[in-house]
Parts: C-alpha cells; structure tokens; sequence
C-alpha cells in the first residue's frame, strides 16, 4: 500500500482520482458505521477490499470480523494474528484442500455459493467428522433497479437460485453441516437509503419465509455488498 504521504503527491502532480485514506480516518469511518447499526449487529470487512496487513490489524482490534473469497486471503489473514473464529470462508472458487484447512482451523462460518459447493461440504465434514456452520447464497428473484452491478432477479451462475433452496436444505438434513441462514449479494454499489432497505427487508422477509416453511432456526443473515 501506497503511503499516506506519498499518495497525496501522487494526487497533486498527476490529478488521480484514487482516495486516500489516513489510519484514523477509517477508525473514524469504521465508528460511524458501527454507531448506526443495531447493537446485535457484527461487522465485517471484505480482505478484497484491501488486503494491507495494516488495515486487517487495525480493524480486528476494532472488532471486526473478516471475509475472505479464496485459501490465499484466509491464509494471509490467519498470518497477520487473527483468529479462525473471526473469519467468514467465501468465494465461488472453494478447494477440497481450502476447505479443510478452514475447517481444521475453526473458521467461523462458510458462505456456500452454490448446490455443488453444499454437495462438497457435506461430504467433506462427513469425512471428517467434524461440524460446519455455514450460511447460503441465495440468488433472490427481486433485484433493485438502483445497483450499478446487479446480481440478482434472473438465474445465475452466482448463488443458489431462490427457488432451489430446499435442495440445499435437504442436503444439510442428517449431516454435520449446519445451516445457520442466508447470505445474498444482491448488487453492488448502492447510493441510495431506499435500496438498501429495500434489499434487507426482502432478504429479512425471506428468511422468515424459509425458517417457517422448513421448521429451520437462522442465527446469521448476511446482507452481502449493499453497503458500499
């Protein structure tokens, strides 16, 4: 990562439109979001955001619990002292091997992306014997016309398509993977306070669906990139 100073000349000779950020002014920013998110809430910061050593420190002692998309940003993570536990396990590109890393370390739950991805897990805490606490990525049949990059309303090759759910519920029936709630990506860069709420409820609204209809308890619903 750049240096704070350094940037700043960068931006003063060649006009570049890239942000800079001091150390206390993500402390800053990271306070403000936490004060305006119910107290039961957890935040959590995406390591493909910015991987700087520095950063994923400073928010772990804030707090913070960490995504990682692949076995190298859970890798690095766990090399900079933070704990398994804190971790959330994603990505569309999960290993055999990856996954049983995570697994042998404690990670903290895996987001599922897809039926194959459950298929695998099952077999591999089976194996095992070992229990995994993981969420799905639904791919909702709503998608909010105010995203710049939409993922949802339409089948897609991210996710599991809203009405193949009870596929993956039947999978984690009998096994040691434990299905704690949903996760959904719904779109990324969201400007407007509408289509954040109106993402939430939906993925809110569905969960309560889901949780009736199958007699199933979620403790995690994940409300995915809306906040950006």
């Amino acid at each position: 990562m750049l240096s704070y100073e350094f940037a700043k000349d960068l931006i003063g000779k060649y006009g570049s439109p890239l942000v800079v950020y001091s150390m206390e002014q993500l402390e800053a920013n990271y306070a403000r979001l936490e004060k305006a998110l119910p107290k039961n809430s957890q935040i959590v910061y995406s390591v493909k955001a910015n991987p700087n050593p520095m950063i994923l420190k400073l928010f772990c002692e804030l707090g913070a619990f960490f995504e990682t998309a692949s076995e190298k940003e859970f890798i690095l993570v766990m090399e900079n002292g933070i704990s398994a536990t804190r971790i959330i396990y994603s990505g569309q590109a999960k290993t055999r091997e990856g996954i049983i890393n995570a697994l042998t370390k404690g990670v903290f739950l895996f987001n599922l992306e897809s039926i194959h991805e459950v298929e695998m897990m099952v077999e591999l805490t089976n194996e095992l014997h070992k229990e995994a606490r993981v969420l799905c990525r639904i791919n909702p049949n709503y998608n909010s016309n105010n995203a710049i990059l939409k993922m949802g309303g339409k089948p897609s090759a991210f996710g599991i398509d809203e009405n193949e759910i009870e596929k993956a519920i039947e999978l984690c029936n009998g096994s040691y993977v434990i299905l704690s709630g949903l996760f959904m990506y719904n779109g990324s860069q969201y400007y407007e306070a509408k289509s954040i709420f109106n993402n939430s409820k939906y993925l809110y609204d569905l969960s309560l669906k889901i949780m009736k209809l199958y007699g199933l308890k979620f403790n995690y619903i994940d409300y995915g990139g809306d906040l950006e």
